[in-house]
């Protein structure tokens, strides 16, 4: 049997398409390569540059999940004390910031409610005034303490997130190493309650696009025609074995 001309023309076609395509791909890699080279020629990171590229074609959505997920990545880094010497990017702090959700009921079981629980703390006497006014006092007139260490920072950090406090009250300045040893010492607290992992820690959920109203009546009534048209069809097959039986 002599095989179709048109059919055999046609697959040497597209053999001929994707060996030029290959051979395109290759001219393109050597030429990406080449352009590599001349970069690094000049002293640039020729992977650096590739990471622009690839963020300069990410879509709005898509660019902000991957600052998110460096935001993450450093905050998982500074909970195991692994920033060394980088404090937290703008995008970490501001996820470490945002109010984190609450239990309603705060006292554990079998222990009294706490004394301020649902009211105002009680206003300082005159006397909580004279003994504040006299540790100041005796503060002012202290010798000067030495300047924090990199472990005090961390020790500070976890003090501050311990007390509650927000991650923004940092107090060292950026460039200075105990900026990053507090960050840690936050982190690391923040994220040692045995609870269950803390809200800024988890990643971000994909929210799912709304179903159009119109589109799901349309949906569920193709699905009823569709049930009814096996159902006739089911009938007719009946109809026609009844009259093969003799």
């Amino acid at each position: 049997m002599i095989p179709n001309i048109g059919s055999t023309q046609a697959l040497r076609d597209f053999i001929d398409d994707l060996e030029a395509n290959d051979a395109e791909r290759t001219r393109l890699k050597d030429l990406r390569k080449h352009i590599h080279e001349r970069a690094e020629a000049m002293g640039f990171d020729a992977a650096a540059l590739e990471g622009v590229v690839k963020l300069r074609a990410m879509d709005p959505v898509a660019r902000a999940r991957a600052v998110d997920r460096r935001a993450l990545i450093e905050i998982y880094a500074a909970s195991v004390g692994s920033l060394d010497g980088t404090p937290l990017g703008d995008a970490a702090r501001q996820r470490l910031s945002r109010p984190q959700p609450q239990p309603k009921d705060r006292d554990r079981p079998g222990e009294p409610p706490h004394p301020f629980a649902g009211a105002a703390p009680p206003e300082p006497s005159e006397a909580d005034a004279d003994t504040q006014a006299d540790a100041d006092t005796q503060a002012d007139a202290a010798p000067e303490r030495p300047p924090a260490t990199v472990a005090d920072a961390r020790d500070q950090g976890a003090a501050a997130a311990t007390a509650g406090q927000s991650i923004l009250v940092n107090p060292y300045i950026a460039g200075d190493p105990r900026r990053a040893a507090w960050d840690e010492g936050w982190c690391e607290t923040s994220g040692s309650d045995g609870m269950e992992i803390p809200a800024a820690w988890r990643r971000a959920e994909k929210k799912k696009p709304p179903v159009d109203a119109n589109e799901g009546e349309a949906a569920d009534d193709e699905a009823g025609n569709e049930d009814r048209d096996s159902s006739d069809g089911d009938g007719e097959d009946d109809d026609n074995d009844e009259g093969d039986e003799p």
